[in-house]
């Protein structure tokens, strides 16, 4: 589908690679290096990713998934060299490296939203890649693949972090890197008051929200 995507640049050799037509809002980044690029995510597969991509490098491309939901899978069938988490394919672990080159992208097992959840971390850039785990509107942690109990780890995690910029999977791109601190006190809260689990409702906080 022509001009599906629309093309952003976090900077000379970073693409935010957006699905605007689409209620979603679905966000993939390139990351492109010396020697090979990193394309975290493939959107919902309604339009032609690998093209928008072939437009932006003449590397080759390794295709990575945040996780394995229908809208961040949609375009691997483009990419034969694609990776997701052990938890949810069996091909990649937590914690390993992507070198690209001059860059090296750090893989941070994030669990909560699903079991495989993965976080992209590029220490040099401060840019962390927050798939699902972490985007301005209403986080789900409520359907029975979710763990609200994971999320509040995973938030810790990556809140230790000496972030810069967050890349999120959906909606807004301007994201301060304090809000993922005040989503993690806001778990720590709610497992205070013994409302961090199934069922116990819906949480407002202004720029975000989440459905337990």
């Amino acid at each position: 589908m022509n001009n599906w995507f629309t093309i952003d640049k976090a900077d000379k050799n970073t693409y935010i690679i957006s699905e605007y037509r689409h209620w979603e809002e679905t966000h993939c980044y390139l990351l492109d290096g010396s020697q090979r690029s990193l394309l975290i995510d493939t959107g919902l597969g309604i339009g032609n990713i690998s093209e928008a991509a072939a437009k932006l490098t003449d590397k080759p491309v390794t295709a990575v998934a945040t996780h394995i939901h229908w809208d961040h899978i949609g375009g691997h069938k483009y990419y034969p060299d694609f990776y997701a988490h052990e938890a949810e394919l069996d091909w990649l672990h937590g914690g390993e490296r992507i070198r690209l080159g001059d860059r090296v992208i750090e893989v941070i097992h994030t669990p909560g939203h699903s079991p495989g959840h993965m976080c992209f971390w590029e220490e040099k850039t401060g840019y962390l890649f927050t798939g699902d785990l972490a985007y301005r509107g209403m986080l789900t942690a409520w359907f029975p693949s979710t763990d609200p109990e994971a999320y509040l780890k995973s938030l810790e995690t990556v809140a230790a972090l000496p972030v810069k910029k967050v890349f999120p999977a959906h909606h807004a791109l301007d994201i301060r890197p304090e809000m993922i601190i005040r989503m993690r006190n806001a778990f720590v809260q709610l497992k205070e008051k013994g409302m961090l689990h199934h069922g116990s409702g819906t949480f407002d906080y202004g720029d975000w929200s989440v459905w337990l």
